[in-house]
């Protein structure tokens, strides 16, 4: 499946604009996405992708695509390989959920969740993550997982996939 729609964006890490995210993006082009200069919440959808590049100098261009799992297995974006895909109604319900289903939770704890939804080890990056309790981890993972055929009502969120090439090399893809 094409892309959307492209993009362009510098990383603002760690998250700094007052919204609860493991780190922001900030637009440096129009997109049907929001405006140059306006500041995304953004998890990294991969937890062995790297961050490409210098992540707070370097503008990264790529593509957009919906968080559907057919849209992102037609996708051919190399860095999905081997991800639980399935799980996307899960992982948007969660995005809409966050934070005001519990504000007290860190922005760790639903990075660690979205890649354990998407079957993958974070325990190699809970410096990046904050630490996140496990036992907090696991059960809002659960807690996405009974909503698993999620679908966003008039209002909410839905989550989207910026996929970023650097030097022809598919960097960290960004879900926001």
């Amino acid at each position: 499946m094409p892309a959307q729609s492209s993009f362009s964006y510098t990383y603002s890490f760690p998250a700094d604009n007052g919204d609860p995210s493991q780190l922001d993006l900030v637009l440096t082009k129009d997109t049907p996405y929001g405006s140059a200069g306006d500041i995304i919440d953004a998890w990294c959808f991969n937890a062995s992708a790297a961050i490409l590049g210098n992540r707070y100098s370097d503008t990264y261009t790529g593509d957009i695509y919906a968080i559907e799992p057919y849209a992102l297995s037609a996708s051919g974006v190399s860095t999905l390989s081997g991800l639980n895909l399935a799980n996307m109604g899960s992982i948007n319900w969660l995005l809409n959920w966050y934070p005001d289903g519990d504000p007290t939770l860190a922005p760790g704890v639903v990075q660690a969740a979205i890649w354990t939804l998407l079957g993958q080890d974070w325990s190699r990056l809970e410096d990046f993550a904050g630490n996140p309790d496990p036992s907090q981890v696991y059960a809002l993972a659960g807690r996405a997982l009974t909503n698993f055929n999620y679908v966003a009502k008039a209002g909410e969120s839905i989550g989207v996939l910026f996929d970023p090439v650097v030097n022809g090399e598919h960097s960290q893809p960004m879900l926001i």
